[in-house]
């Protein structure tokens, strides 16, 4: 079935559709935060050309979305962050298309452009209520480095960070 998926870099134009993809998923998840986003805000001067932000649609219809670019401060604020890391972001599939390898095939495309870009590892955060994210990432060789409680946004919330050396 995943080969149905079709996988391109973003657009400005796609922001739009990524914030409900975005909004769906973390719903669907127990794990949706009001005013998270700002990335959003100009894709390429957020992404490129030190990152890489992909998306995966099928039909016309963005399902999946996922990207990576330099670790952020709340990473570096918990984990110490090799400078040739990047941090892997928005990664998000629509609840009707998880548990069917459309995010497996949209994270081995993106794990691929770090490979080529040489970075050493991806690092990444998740909730503790994101368990089947959480079990995503250690069936793909990710080793918990660290667990935080962080009281921002509008709640206090477990957060999970993960490395994985490339």
């Amino acid at each position: 079935m995943v080969d149905d998926l079709s996988i391109r870099r973003a657009r400005e134009d796609d922001v739009p559709r990524l914030r409900e993809l975005m909004e769906a998923a973390h719903r669907d998840a127990g794990a949706y935060f009001e005013d998270v986003g700002d990335d959003f805000d100009g894709l390429d001067d957020e992404y490129f050309p030190d990152g890489e932000f992909l998306v995966g649609e099928r039909g016309g219809r963005i399902v999946a979305s996922i990207a990576y670019r330099d670790p952020g401060e709340m990473i570096r604020s918990v984990a110490d962050v090799s400078e040739k890391a990047v941090q892997l972001k928005r990664f998000n599939v629509a609840p009707e298309y998880q548990r069917r390898g459309y995010g497996g095939r949209i994270y081995d495309e993106l794990e691929a452009c770090a490979r080529n870009a040489d970075s050493e590892g991806i690092i990444l955060h998740t909730t503790g209520r994101q368990t089947a994210a959480r079990r995503f990432y250690e069936k793909r060789g990710y080793d918990p480095v660290e667990r935080a409680d962080i009281e921002e946004f509008s709640e206090a919330f477990e957060l999970f960070v993960y490395w994985k050396r490339l």
